[in-house]
């Protein structure tokens, strides 16, 4: 199913709020995200620049309009030197009242005449030295009367541990999972620390107030709900598949989980939202039907549709993710002999493996797009 430029500039107007400050991603992201081609997210992209959502100079990628940075000056990082030397001063002569916040990271950025950027990483900077602390969104200077070592309120996230030792993420959403959950967490003045569980007790000090656990990659999460049910914080639990294994709500009812669609129930809001604006045929288009969610989501459907007299056809696939029709398409022969490393490098000026794994992503949705077209 192949994304219209109108469809695409509505996706990214619509993601734009959510995206941290500063450079937007590049067209191939967008486009690796929204399984969009890149002439398309560029069209569109071309749309909100002439609409003034967008701002773009040159090869510096695409900005928010009130984000986009001052032309000519000094760089970034020579800016962010010399006003933090400043303001380090500033704060250690006592000049700035402790019980008075700091003006936003925007406002300070005009008053500075720096990208909001900049001004993030100064305060950043001044708060690791311990001359700043922030409390909610604002920031303080620190009173000298409550010491520089103050304990900062910490979310601990929780995951399985990657080969390096680090947190695992394979997919796309457990990428924006993880980040979004970052993104918040810094909005409300809370450190991250990120946890790579292999087994044993969590490291949790008083500096923790709440806990995030995912059990992708777990194939038995149950010895992760023994250890985060003897905690004394509040914990969410992200839960990757919950039909695969017994309930742990009933065993487990301190803990709160959330199981990101998969169960029937999402199903039967799905059909509840379609059937209230008085739709009574529901076509359920799925490639990944070999999923658990996949078939508790359409089982869901039915039992609504069922019981309000509307009627579900379906079409799909037994797919059980995209990686289903990337695996093939990373070994096509085509992606490597039709394109020498040599050729390609000459053509872009550059690295290969990015436009190969372009190719790769292209040919696979591709191929998604044509097994769903007789459907």
């Amino acid at each position: 199913m192949t994304l219209r430029v109108d469809q695409v500039e509505l996706a990214l107007e619509q993601a734009l709020p959510g995206e941290p400050p500063g450079r937007l991603p590049s067209v191939r992201a967008w486009a690796s995200r929204l399984g969009a081609g890149t002439h398309t997210v560029q069209e569109a992209l071309d749309r909100l620049v002439q609409r003034g959502v967008l701002r773009k100079r040159g090869r510096s990628g695409h900005w928010r309009q009130d984000e986009f940075p001052r032309a000519g000056g000094r760089s970034a990082r020579t800016d962010a030197t010399r006003i933090e030397e400043a303001l380090a001063a500033e704060l250690r002569s006592g000049l700035h009242p402790w019980s008075v916040p700091f003006p936003s990271v925007k406002e300070q950025a005009r008053r500075w005449g720096c990208h909001p950027q900049t001004a993030s990483r100064v305060f950043a900077s001044l708060q690791s030295a311990g001359l700043l602390e922030r409390r909610g969104r604002s920031y303080h200077p620190v009173s000298p009367r409550r010491g520089l070592h103050r304990t900062k309120a910490a979310l601990l996230c929780v995951g399985a541990a990657g080969l390096r030792g680090d947190l695992r993420m394979d997919t796309d959403r457990e990428i924006d999972f993880w980040k979004e959950l970052g993104i918040e967490s810094s909005r409300l003045g809370l450190e991250l620390h990120r946890v790579p569980w292999a087994g044993g007790k969590l490291p949790v000090d008083p500096s923790v107030v709440g806990v995030v656990a995912s059990t992708w990659h777990l194939p038995d999460p149950e010895a992760l709900y023994k250890v985060l049910d003897r905690l004394r914080v509040p914990v969410c639990v992200w839960i990757q598949d919950p039909s695969s294994h017994r309930s742990p709500v009933r065993s487990h009812p301190r803990l709160r989980f959330h199981d990101q669609g998969y169960g029937a129930a999402s199903g039967r809001l799905l059909a509840t939202h379609m059937l209230d604006r008085g739709h009574v045929h529901l076509a359920f288009v799925s490639p990944w039907h070999g999923s658990v969610w996949s078939r508790e989501r359409l089982k869901g459907i039915r039992q609504e549709a069922l019981l309000r007299g509307g009627e579900v056809s379906v079409f799909s696939l037994d797919g059980i993710s995209e990686w289903d029709r990337m695996a093939p398409a990373w070994e096509d022969p085509a992606i490597w002999e039709g394109f020498p490393a040599e050729i390609v490098a000459r053509v872009v000026e550059g690295r290969v493996d990015p436009v190969r794994e372009q190719a790769i992503r292209t040919l696979g949705w591709n191929r998604i797009r044509r097994d769903m077209e007789p459907l």
